[in-house]
């Protein structure tokens, strides 16, 4: 058996947390969110909203603003991959496709095998 250059011995094994670790999402504009694979039905007013997440004996505690808003029995076993909430993504209201015949600000092509107007 070859020996490896420079190896050394490995550390410890890192210790689990002793307490449950906060895991943060957001609620989807349809009042959802997913977490370990489950899908959770917040409620259509809570849309938008930023929720701290903690894994306590076999259920999920939502809270927000500091106020406990659904405590959700947990029914996978998949580890938490997320901690951290993911950015919103800005709406594409007003981005206008163009054609191929006009550019970007409206002007109709020139060339390519598209008649100029005179």
């Amino acid at each position: 058996m070859a020996r490896l250059r420079d190896a050394r011995p490995a550390g410890p094994e890192p210790q689990p947390a002793a307490e449950p670790v906060p895991v943060q999402r957001r609620v989807s504009s349809r009042g959802q969110l997913s977490i370990a694979g489950q899908r959770i039905r917040v409620g259509i007013g809570h849309a938008g909203a930023t929720v701290t997440i903690e894994d306590t004996d076999g259920a999920f505690r939502l809270t927000h603003a500091g106020q406990i808003i659904a405590e959700v029995a947990r029914t996978t076993t998949k580890p938490i991959a997320r901690f951290k909430v993911r950015k919103p993504q800005l709406p594409l209201i007003g981005i206008r496709r163009t054609s191929s015949c006009e550019d970007r600000l409206g002007h109709e092509c020139q060339g390519a095998g598209v008649p100029s107007t005179p």
